[in-house]
């Protein structure tokens, strides 16, 4: 008779790499009905993200994205972005199925000229926040797993004020 036994973090390496990192930038959300729409609904994002062991509970987090999504308007070019933050992540539990929150700083810089067609002032497209998050990683084999991640980031420009945008994503992380 088989038994299926929890995996403990204690079996995997001390690092992790997530790669590929799949998502979508959420920039356009029913959430921000009191401020200039950023002109932008949504990009696709992709990008490789790292995680250290500080214990098995606490994790060093980097991660880096590229997004490319088109304007509101349907006018114009893709506009792209690359995006970047480093924090902490904590794991709620420490088996198979592994719930995770998380606090990163965050990077956000916006490319391409389709930024001077948004409807924002954005003379220096760079913006510099907080990305809260949470997740869910479930550890499907000794040094393999897939996460499940959620974010709700929020912003700051030096000419525009406090912006936010939401963030999903799905990652193959192996450890080593």
């Amino acid at each position: 008779m088989l038994y299926f036994l929890p995996i403990q973090g204690e079996a995997f390496g001390n690092s992790s790499v997530g790669m590929p990192k799949f998502g979508a930038a959420f920039f356009d959300t029913s959430l921000n009905l009191n401020q200039k729409p950023w002109g932008l609904s949504h990009q696709w994002t992709i990008g490789p993200s790292y995680m250290q062991a500080i214990d098995y509970r606490w994790w060093w987090v980097v991660d880096t994205a590229f997004g490319i999504g088109a304007l509101s308007n349907g006018q114009g070019p893709f506009l792209s972005s690359f995006m970047g933050g480093a924090g902490l992540r904590f794991n709620i539990f420490q088996e198979d199925f592994r719930p995770h929150t998380g606090l990163a700083i965050h990077y956000l810089h916006l490319l391409g000229n389709a930024v001077n067609s948004m409807p924002l002032d954005l003379g220096w497209p760079i913006f510099i926040g907080l990305k809260p998050y949470f997740g869910m990683e479930w550890l499907f084999y000794s040094e393999m797993s897939l996460l499940l991640e959620g974010a709700y980031a929020f912003y700051v420009n030096l000419s525009e004020p406090f912006r936010h945008v939401l963030y999903a994503s799905m990652a193959f992380a192996f450890y080593f």
